[in-house]
């Protein structure tokens, strides 16, 4: 019954922030109003006896059900045209709009590499309904968060391999952020500095994952990802101490700043400026 793939007057963001709007007009609605529709909207078409079970796992089934005639009245009469009862199955009204929609058509989209290129919606990867803790939304927020994964990840690669490095970095940061320790996100922002030529901020960003890593897991970045980023600043390891897999010592007589671990001013020889101080007195 719910609405899919064009813009709709009536709307509702599961995404983030649950809202659900007429035109530009967000209505105000009751938390068992807001329960129903955001089911409805994560959930699809359901049977009356499965939608009470889960609204109402703990109540026996007659007063889930009763709860549930009560609160499709006051969506009616709150949010009129949202709801649509079919006999024994309720569900959005086929002109609703829900986001969770629109970002699966797009990460599907994206996985499949379809063309023309379509920018990602503007809520790609943030929870669904962050704070609520209904049982009926453990395996559906899962399942997005996944999905949101990989959809980020193939289209940054997809903008990497066509030299849209700014876009693909955008993308790779925003899977980073949803799991900070998943590598696969890490490597693509990595990959994306390097080809960029941006070799400092690869180690810097290598560094800062793998210390990360060993603070929640103990375990450390697998050895192909250490041996990308070795090789491609072997340079800067034998002239600044920057090796992948040592931490760079405190500066005397200096501040450290948010990342100590890179250089702070040196010659072309690779003397830093304090040591060249000491020589001289």
């Amino acid at each position: 019954m719910a609405g899919r793939g064009t813009p709709r007057d009536r709307t509702v963001d599961v995404v983030g922030t649950f809202a659900v709007h007429v035109g530009r007009q967000r209505l105000m609605l009751r938390p068992s109003v807001q329960r129903v529709i955001a089911l409805l909207a994560v959930h699809g078409d359901l049977n009356r006896v499965d939608a009470a079970g889960l609204l109402w796992p703990d109540l026996m089934p007659s007063r889930g059900h009763a709860n549930l005639r009560t609160v499709l009245w006051r969506v009616r009469h709150d949010a009129p045209g949202f709801v649509c009862e079919e006999g024994d199955v309720v569900g959005l009204s086929p002109d609703v709009g829900v986001d969770m929609l629109g970002q699966r058509e797009w990460a599907w989209r994206a996985l499949s590499g379809e063309d023309p290129w379509i920018p990602a919606p503007r809520s790609v990867g943030r929870e669904l309904l962050p704070g609520w803790g209904d049982s009926w939304l453990v395996y559906p927020r899962e399942e997005l968060r996944l999905l949101h994964l990989y959809a980020l990840e193939a289209a940054g690669q997809r903008l990497l391999m066509g030299g849209r490095h700014g876009e693909a970095a955008g993308l790779a940061i925003t899977a980073v952020n949803i799991d900070p320790l998943r590598e696969s996100a890490n490597r693509l922002l990595i990959e994306i500095h390097l080809r960029d030529g941006n070799r400092l901020d690869a180690l810097r960003h290598f560094r800062q994952f793998r210390t990360l890593l060993l603070e929640e897991t103990d375990t450390d970045p697998s050895p192909s990802l250490t041996s990308l980023v070795e090789a491609a600043t072997t340079d800067l390891h034998s002239t600044a101490g920057l090796h992948p897999n040592r931490a760079a010592p405190p500066r005397r007589g200096r501040k450290r700043g948010p990342d100590s671990s890179l250089p702070i001013s040196r010659n072309e020889s690779g003397t830093t400026s304090q040591a060249r101080r000491k020589s001289r007195s």
